[in-house]
């Protein structure tokens, strides 16, 4: 067990070494090398080949014949000197682009693009313009659905009262909701929205919209404010001078991986908030809560239990559930939107 630490750590700090843009040995380092080729080896197909690990059937000649084929590292299977360049091109993007499993749920942004969704047609419910709606799911996780939704211009009343609570997080486009009682509430690229449960009011969509939404269906709060307002958090209020630190997390801590974080939603079993990390590793066990993340910055891995890992880079999305137990490998510094989900 030792023994494993001490290889683990020893990784990790070559990994992070790599990242930051220092050769190693004779080879030049990643910010030097050369684009991937568009054809790419049959070795990367195989997902468990982009863990910091990699499962107990993973054997060491596999980890050669992947690095040796990437970037000749044969030493250093770490999926971010060997692989990681590889998986910036489009090809091997669109060939991983998610991974649903027992546990972890992951897209790349490019699962959400627009040409992907769903079109449901015009909004039979519009009184300004002629809005047509498209969406995509991701996975429901319990109670909790996440998926991507995109619509032009246009404007319609919602009357109904919110039978969930939804976040959602704007790529693109221009937009307003607006409170029962007239209070208005705009947003644009880089901005978070939250539309409690019992909310409602009016959609104005001025320029397409298309953005990452999460869903939870929970029970009512006690308490909650009359009327239901929606909530706005701008980039500027997830900046770091406006986050607080709080430590370190999980298990098996390796590196730094000191957390900051700052909620701007906290109600009933739902937090909304940013939550910030420097690169280091720590292990998680039989999570409590379940979480989803869209990373706004950085590089990790989040691995499985059973060895499988995903690469996630700015623009991904994952879910982890409750009961989650895996590891996190944060090579570069992370910021993330995340989401928990309490469970009653």
């Amino acid at each position: 067990m030792r023994a494993t630490s001490c290889f683990r750590a020893l990784l990790f700090a070559l990994v992070v070494t790599i990242s930051s843009g220092s050769s190693v040995g004779n080879s030049a380092s990643v910010l030097q090398r050369k684009s991937p080729t568009t054809e790419l080896p049959a070795v990367l197909e195989a997902p468990k080949t982009l863990g910091l690990r990699g499962g107990a059937e993973e054997s060491a000649a596999a980890k050669v014949q992947c690095c040796a084929v990437c970037t000749g590292h044969a030493a250093l299977c770490c999926g971010h000197c060997a692989v990681a360049s590889a998986a910036n091109s489009a090809q091997w993007r669109e060939r991983h682009v998610v991974a649903v499993g027992e546990s972890f749920s992951h897209a790349a942004l490019s699962y959400f693009s627009l040409d992907k969704l769903t079109p449901k047609g015009p909004r039979k419910n519009a009184d300004v313009g002629n809005p047509a709606d498209s969406t995509r799911s991701l996975a429901n996780v319990g109670k909790v659905s996440v998926g991507s939704w995109s619509c032009t211009d246009g404007g319609w009343d919602s009357p109904a009262m919110r039978a969930t609570t939804e976040v959602f997080y704007v790529f693109t486009g221009e937009g307003c909701v607006t409170d029962t009682d007239g209070t208005k509430h705009e947003f644009g690229p880089g901005d978070t929205v939250i539309l409690p449960k019992g909310w409602a009011g009016r959609w104005d969509i001025y320029k397409l919209v298309h953005k990452v939404w999460v869903v939870h269906d929970h029970p009512d709060v006690e308490g909650a404010s009359t009327p239901v307002r929606a909530v706005i958090a701008t980039p500027e209020t997830f900046a770091s001078a406006e986050l607080s630190p709080e430590g370190t997390r999980g298990e098996q801590v390796i590196g730094s991986p000191v957390f900051s974080a700052r909620n701007v939603y906290d109600l009933g079993t739902t937090s909304v908030g940013c939550w910030t990390s420097k690169p280091g590793s720590y292990q998680v066990t039989t999570q409590a809560t379940t979480e989803s993340f869209h990373l706004l910055e950085g590089l990790i891995f989040v691995t499985n239990t059973d060895g499988r890992a995903q690469r996630c880079v700015a623009g991904d999305t994952i879910i982890t559930p409750k009961g989650w137990s895996g590891h996190w490998d944060i090579l570069e510094p992370l910021r993330t939107l995340r989401v928990v989900y309490t469970h009653t």
